[in-house]
Formats: structure tokens, C-alpha cells, sequence
């Protein structure tokens, strides 16, 4: 039905234009808002051909500035139905809504492999510039990073170690219109976002890959559906190698990314998609409800992991530590409390009493927290050794400190630390 209206209006709106004729251009703005509206609507809900056809009635009338600026959407939509025909289609396994402040951070990299060229990055609140950042882990023998031109457009360059020393600057041979963001060097491979380049709207994801005498190659569009009509970024290998991840815009207010993860595959293949309902679906990535819980680096042998019971235990461990940091912060402030109780005199000393009561009678039940958790957890840890489940308990430990996102579905993310700016970052950028 919602096909049918836009069809209708895009029909009504074309022969109302039509026969207004070229005298009455003083009215010609006004439909070609509405023109534009319906075709924007339909750009949006993969119908290329008619969005197409309703931005070149919408092309009527207007100044040469007008008609280039949704010739550019024109451009977009002709590149939609030609990508349309070598589409991927990958198996996704979950999909997570996080801040654009710092979604990358959940990505499945190493820890503290994010840093900034623009900003102290041991702070990421209020606002990271997406241009600005760069992964750099410490074993990399590449640095990918973007940086602005005196335009303003954002250039891609690369350094590379050789013996411990890093090279000089090279500078990766892009279009200049074009504003890329956010490289990725993966192998032989570096994915990056951009404007300017053969895409379908906004930052659409590009790869190119290492020629023979060192260079990068021609960059290519993913296509769809890691492409969309929405900005499209960061896409990524897991180091396990099981996954694939990339961040959408797509369905997202202005302040928030989903983060997809698919099947990795390494021999991808490319196939037509009919209709735009076809192509709307595949973009949106929904991920499997019969799959199965998948491993993502437990800490404990799979058998754990048939009923959720190594989620719920690193929950546990993360749970009593919590109790236990309470209780510590608990016992300092008492004693700083009882410290100055002593030499307290009059109002203030009446006041410490009161505090340094209520405080140790609330220890009590904090103990009894304490004793009631670990009780459980032992439980736990008996149920595992009943079923031949192996624990590592350092790495149990280390994931209890993580902020876990989507522990109920088949993939958990890990939020990790961003990076503090040192020398080694000034020696790999310009």
C-alpha cells in the first residue's frame, strides 16, 4: 500500500508539473519540494528507477546550483541499481546499537588499539571526530590513518615498520573529491569509509588491495549490503578470525551506530538482487533467531556454554567483585570518618557519630551479600567440574572487568579502552 501512494503521488505530482508548464515558474518550487520529498522517500526504500525518475521531474525549473545538487542523488540511485546486481550475502550473526562516541571501542580488536590525532584520548565523552581516529595495535607493522586537507576533505596515508623503525609518509592516491575516513588495514587489504567515490549516499565502505610493487589499488565499493544509502563504516576482521564487523547508520537516530557481525567468509560471492523489498531486507541485516550460542572467547571449554551458564558465571564473578570493591570503598570512608571523629569537638562530632553508626551497622548486610554471591559461585564452579567443564580463571577474571553488551544473544560485545596518547603515536602520523 505504501508503494502504491508514493507511485500515485509521484504520478499526480509529475502531471501537475506537466501542466503548469514553464510559465508559471513561480510555483515550480513548491512541487518540486514534494517531487523531491517522494523521491527521497523512494531513494530511501531502495526504489532507484522511480526515485531517479521523480529527482529529474524534480530537476524542472530550477538554477543550474539546484539541478546539480540532486543531479549528485540522480548519480546515487544509478549506482544503487547497478550495485544491486553483485550483491553479498553474508550470514549475520548479531546486531548492537551503541553511541557514536565510541562504538568502535566494542569492536573484537586488541585493548587500548584506538587512538586520536585531534584530542586527548584517554577522554572519549562529548563527541570523538570520526576523522580523527586510527587503529594502531601494538604489534602493527602498518599505520592507517586520515587526515584534512587545506579543503577540509579528509586524505588517506599510511606509514610502515621496517627493523622496529617506522618509514616516512605515504599518502594513498584517492580522488580529490573524495573524503575518506577511518582505514583498516587487514592483510593485504585496507577498507576505509568515504564521500566522493562511486557509492549509493553518504559514507559508503571501499576496499583496495596491496599491488606488487607496494601501492594500494584502485579502491572498490563493497557494495550492498555493507553500503547503504545511510553512512557506512569501520569495516573489520575479528583477530579469531570467525567474524566480519562493519557500523551503520541505517535505522539509527543522529547520535547512535549499529554494529553488525556476519560470518566471516573468505571467498565471498556476488549475486543480483530483485526488488527493492530484495535489496531492503538484505541491508537489514537481521541476524539469525535459530543460531545457536557461538564462541567468543570463553573462558571456559564449550560444554560450559550449551545453556548460557558462561555468561551468566562471568556475571557472577563480576557481580562479587563489585560486592567486594563496595565493601572496601565502605571500609575506607569509615575510617576516614572514625579518623576525624577524633578530633572532632561539638556539632561535628555529634554528626560522625551518627554517620560512623549507620555505616557500621550497614556492614552487616553487605557481608552477608558478599557470603551470598560467592556461594553461588562455588555452586556454579561444583556444576562445571560435574560436567568436566575446564575454567580459566585468569581470563574469567579479566572478562568479569569488561562491560558486556548483548550477553543474551549469540554475541557479546566487549567494551575496550581507547588509547592514551604517547611518543609512538606522534611517530607513526605526520
Amino acid at each position: 500500500m505504501k508503494r502504491v501512494f508514493l507511485i500515485s503521488a509521484l504520478a499526480f505530482l509529475s502531471l501537475l508539473a506537466s501542466a503548469r508548464g514553464p510559465q508559471e515558474h513561480d510555483f515550480l518550487p513548491a512541487g518540486t519540494d514534494s517531487l523531491k520529498a517522494v523521491a527521497d522517500s523512494l531513494y530511501t526504500n531502495f526504489d532507484f528507477a522511480a526515485a531517479a525518475a521523480a529527482y529529474r521531474q524534480a530537476q524542472i525549473g530550477l538554477d543550474s546550483a539546484g539541478r546539480a545538487a540532486i543531479e549528485d542523488r540522480i548519480t546515487a540511485c544509478v549506482n544503487g541499481e547497478n550495485l544491486a546486481a553483485f550483491c553479498f550475502k553474508p550470514v549475520a550473526i548479531a546486531r548492537e546499537r551503541f553511541c557514536k562516541d565510541d562504538f568502535f571501542l566494542f569492536y573484537p580488536l586488541p585493548d587500548s588499539s584506538w587512538h586520536s590525532s585531534s584530542r586527548d584520548s584517554s577522554a572519549v565523552a562529548g563527541g570523538i571526530d570520526l576523522g580523527s581516529l586510527f587503529y594502531l595495535p601494538s604489534e602493527a607493522g602498518i599505520c592507517a590513518w586520515s587526515a584534512a586537507d587545506s579543503s577540509g576533505l579528509h586524505r588517506l596515508h599510511y606509514r610502515e615498520k621496517k627493523d622496529s623503525l617506522w618509514g616516512a609518509d605515504k599518502t594513498i592516491d584517492l580522488p580529490a573529491s573524495c573524503d575518506a575516513i577511518l582505514p583498516m588495514p587487514c592483510g593485504d587489504r585496507l577498507y576505509f569509509s568515504a564521500k566522493g567515490l562511486y557509492g549509493v549516499g553518504g559514507y559508503d565502505l571501499y576496499v583496495c588491495s596491496r599491488q606488487q610493487d607496494g601501492s594500494w589499488g584502485e579502491p572498490a565499493n563493497m557494495g550492498f549490503p555493507f553500503s547503504s544509502q545511510a553512512d557506512d563504516f569501520l569495516f573489520a576482521d575479528s583477530e579469531d578470525g570467525k567474524y566480519s564487523l562493519f557500523a551503520s547508520t541505517r535505522g539509527c537516530s543522529a547520535d547512535s551506530i549499529s554494529v553488525y557481525v556476519i560470518k566471516y567468509d573468505a571467498m565471498p560471492v556476488r549475486s543480483s538482487v530483485e526488488g527493492a523489498s530484495g535489496l531492503a531486507e538484505l541491508c537489514a541485516m537481521t541476524p539469525e533467531g535459530t543460531r545457536k550460542k557461538i564462541d567468543t572467547g570463553s573462558a571456559m571449554s564449550a560444554a560450559g556454554d550449551k545453556d548460557g551458564s558462561s555468561a551468566r558465571y562471568t556475571a557472577k564473578i563480576a557481580e562479587v567483585r563489585r560486592i567486594r570493591d563496595s565493601i572496601a570503598v565502605h571500609n575506607r570512608q569509615l575510617d576516614a570518618m572514625r579518623a576525624r571523629y577524633s578530633g572532632a569537638t561539638g556539632a561535628e562530632k555529634d554528626f560522625l557519630s551518627g554517620e560512623i553508626a549507620s555505616m557500621e551497622a550497614a556492614l552487616p548486610s553487605l557481608q552477608a551479600k558478599l557470603s551470598k554471591a560467592n556461594s553461588e559461585l562455588r555452586s556454579m564452579e561444583m556444576e562445571f567440574l560435574r560436567h568436566g567443564v575446564l575454567i580459566d580463571p585468569a581470563k574469567v577474571a579479566a572478562e568479569a572487568d569488561k562491560e558486556v553488551v548483548g550477553a543474551s544473544s549469540s554475541f557479546t560485545f566487549s567494551r575496550k579502552s581507547f588509547a592514551r596518547k604517547t611518543a609512538q603515536d606522534s611517530s607513526t602520523r605526520h
